[in-house]
């Protein structure tokens, strides 16, 4: 790995990082279902679980170099801005990354107590996976090696 890193800098260590949150995916994509899950709040499990961890790596990706992705990738950086920009939640500002999983969350709770509807679950299930999925995106997008 020490000489991935010496001989392609920055972007190695990038699709190190790439390969080891692919490898993740694949193993939490195999994880059994439980007898009688909802398919549906696996699923919301799941972004729950996948998510972080995207949203951890588009951020660490910019922050390595803000003023280069800022200059060299606008849309990118962007992203990542959005995924930082303050959220208020429960009397707290949050990163919007956050909250959209705290959100997620606590309707996931009150979906499983009878205390929200499958709607309301879904709206907050889809906010959380539009990012993940751009995440992922950009994510892949950033480190591929020229």
């Amino acid at each position: 790995m020490k000489n991935i890193i010496r001989n392609n800098g920055l972007v190695g260590v990038l699709v190190l990082l790439l390969a080891a949150f692919a490898a993740s995916q694949w193993i939490i994509g195999c994880a059994s279902v439980a007898t009688g899950s909802s398919p549906f709040v696996v699923n919301v499990e799941r972004v729950e679980t996948v998510a972080p961890g995207a949203f951890d790596l588009v951020l660490g990706i910019d922050d390595s170099n803000r003023p280069y992705w800022r200059t060299n990738a606008p849309r990118f950086h962007a992203f990542a801005e959005q995924l930082r920009r303050p959220v208020p939640y429960m009397g707290t500002n949050y990163p919007a990354s956050i909250t959209a999983l705290l959100q997620l969350q606590q309707v996931k709770t009150d979906y499983k107590a009878g205390r929200a509807t499958s709607n309301a679950l879904w709206s907050a299930f889809v906010i959380v996976n539009d990012l993940y999925t751009d995440a992922t995106v950009w994510a892949s997008a950033v480190t591929k090696p020229q």
